[in-house]
C-alpha cells in the first residue's frame, strides 16, 4: 500500500512516499482466522473482518486463501474476499 502525503514548505511543495510493508505476523494470523471453522468461539463475521484486513494490507500471500474463501456458503464473506483480493492486485501493481 503507498501512502501519498503533501507537505508545504516555503519554497516547493514536496510529496513523501511511505510504502506500507504488512507485518508478517498478522497476515498469517489473518489467514488462519480467515481459514477457521471449527473452533467453538467461531463466526462468519470474524472471517469477514479477517479477510477485509487483509485486502488493507495488500499482501499478496493471501490471494490463495482469499479464493477459497470465496467457495464459503456466506454471500457477505464471498464479496469481502473478492474486494479484498482486487485490493491487493491494485496494490501490488
Amino acid at each position: 500500500m503507498v501512502d501519498f502525503r503533501s507537505r508545504q514548505s516555503k519554497k516547493s511543495s514536496q510529496f513523501i512516499v511511505t510504502i506500507n510493508k504488512a507485518d508478517p505476523k498478522e497476515v498469517a494470523r489473518l489467514i488462519r482466522q480467515l481459514e477457521e471453522k471449527n473452533s467453538l468461539d467461531w463466526s462468519s463475521d470474524k472471517n469477514v473482518e479477517a479477510a477485509k484486513r487483509l485486502g488493507e494490507l495488500g499482501d499478496p500471500r493471501a490471494i490463495e486463501p482469499l479464493m477459497r474463501a470465496m467457495r464459503d456458503l456466506s454471500l457477505e464473506l464471498q464479496v469481502a474476499s473478492e474486494a479484498a483480493i482486487n485490493k491487493i492486485k491494485e496494490a501490488n501493481r
